[in-house]
């Protein structure tokens, strides 16, 4: 796998949950900076040798939980998606429940643990929190750790700690912090309040996978696995001649000193073990990257479920028009509409050859309406520029449609329905004038006839000023007939 594909995996896996921490390490550039690296990892194995002496009772107690949960419990609790799992020791004189595990809600117990639970109450640790992706060599190499460092951690400082540094002070402070302290790829974070242990997983590149790419990288003209296929004839005549020239030697009676003897003797044990690190370093990057992809694939089969579950009409169409995909909602609605597979495209908006050319010629989705039959569907017309395909998604909105048109309908009633309460309320009007002119009629025929032509006056005048630009725009005919009809009062 190239760079690039490890990068866009490394992109793609956006799961939170399964989110797989990544180490860098670095390496010094200098040969002197190389030498104390070496230097370090060789006095790393002494020390651990000492602590798997020291805690030889601690390891022993702890390996068959290790291996318990490495096979048998993390595997499920990674199906399910779960990152972490709590181990307590517990306080029930039941042997087989002084240590459970806990997930979310459920209770797991290891029976038979009872000398690693005395091991947790006698350093006082509450729980161990332990990320689901660690191996069985890891969480022992961890609790010796922390069996190591735990006397200084109350009286040493918090304090970043360097990755090369095997000072037990510096260690754990480096637990102490926020980023915890890197070892065996793993972080590991020590809550002295709570007394909790926590060890998250953290892939690293190891020293020897790192050091197999940058020759190709760097020192190989070809930058990739050829550089190993040439790289094979000169090995091998080099060790064919360091192997042999002490024979050859020999042969030709030449005297042989004992020092010619111990390259011979020393490096092919040197070289097997060298190359089963690069075999076992090399294997670890691949089932790191196998990991991802598996994640990159579980993700992508979960967004390609979509379209299948959503119960709306989806259709993708080829930049030749060709519809190469329908889901099974649009598949049903074909069935029930009774439309045969050469003609798909008639659900479709007619002009949707000109929709997904300017689609993909833009890179940007469009929004139409379409309507089919007695149904309204609002279709985004999404482009894939991978593949230069259009995705038809459809969503219905008869319903909608339906409702609008009543609450338009609802509307209108409403107006015609005021303007009919106003007209009554104007001849309510009118008609009460009317009676109280009619009134002083009865009472006194000149005074009736004097408000007929006082209201004839009023109107009149108010005609003549309308054509002045003055009230012009104060005078409508709206207002000349309350004027009109409010005169007799």
């Amino acid at each position: 796998m190239n760079q690039k594909n490890e990068k866009s995996i490394k992109q793609d896996i956006v799961d939170g949950r399964m989110q797989v921490n990544e180490f860098q390490m670095k390496v010094p550039n200098t040969l002197w900076g190389k030498v104390n690296v070496l230097l370090a990892a060789f006095w790393g194995k002494l020390i651990f040798i000492y602590l798997r002496i020291r805690f030889s009772a601690m390891t022993i107690a702890l390996k068959p939980l290790a291996n318990h949960l490495e096979k048998q419990v993390f595997p499920g609790l990674r199906e399910k998606r779960v990152k972490w799992l709590t181990i307590k020791s517990g306080k029930s004189d039941d042997p087989n429940r002084c240590l459970a595990g806990q997930y979310e809600k459920t209770e797991i117990s290891f029976p038979g643990m009872e000398r690693f639970c005395s091991i947790l109450t006698q350093k006082r640790i509450n729980a161990l929190e332990l990320n689901t992706h660690l191996e069985s060599n890891q969480i022992i190499e961890t609790m010796l750790i922390l069996l190591w460092v735990l006397p200084v951690a109350e009286s040493c400082g918090i304090k970043a700690a360097g990755f090369w540094t095997w000072n037990r002070k510096a260690i754990a402070g480096g637990m102490l912090t926020n980023s915890g302290f890197h070892r065996f790829c793993a972080d590991m974070k020590l809550d002295l309040v709570n007394r909790v242990y926590k060890v998250d997983y953290t892939y690293c590149e190891l020293f020897m996978a790192k050091l197999v790419k940058k020759y190709a990288l760097v020192f190989s003209s070809f930058s990739d696995h050829r550089a190993y296929f040439s790289l094979a004839p000169v090995t091998a005549i080099a060790a064919f001649v360091l192997f042999s020239l002490p024979v050859i030697l020999m042969l030709n009676q030449f005297e042989i000193w004992t020092v010619l003897w111990l390259p011979a003797i020393v490096l092919p044990p040197v070289a097997v073990w060298l190359i089963m690190h690069v075999f076992g370093a090399m294997q670890y990057d691949m089932e790191h990257r196998n990991h991802l992809l598996d994640e990159y694939t579980r993700r992508e089969k979960v967004l390609a479920r979509f379209p299948e579950v959503n119960p709306n009409p989806i259709y993708k169409v080829s930049k030749r028009g060709e519809i190469v995909y329908v889901n099974p909602a649009a598949a049903k609605l074909l069935e029930n509409a009774q439309i045969s597979k050469d003609k798909i495209e008639s659900v479709l908006p007619v002009n949707y050859l000109a929709l997904s050319e300017k689609s993909l010629v833009r890179h940007e989705p469009l929004d139409v309406e379409f309507t089919f039959g007695e149904k309204v569907f609002r279709y985004l017309v999404s482009p894939f520029i991978e593949d230069q395909t259009v995705l038809f998604a459809g969503n219905d909105i008869t319903y909608l449609r339906k409702i609008e048109t009543e609450l338009l309908d609802i509307n209108a009633n409403l107006e015609s329905l005021v303007r009919q309460r106003t007209k009554e309320v104007e001849l309510t009007q009118d008609a009460t004038i009317t009676c109280l002119a009619s009134l002083a009629e009865v009472r006194d025929p000149e005074t009736g006839e004097h408000i007929e032509r006082t209201r004839t006056y009023v109107k009149a005048l108010a005609v003549h000023l309308k054509s002045n630009p003055r009230y012009s725009e104060q005078l409508d005919d709206r207002t000349i007939a309350l004027l009109f009809n409010s005169a007799p009062l």
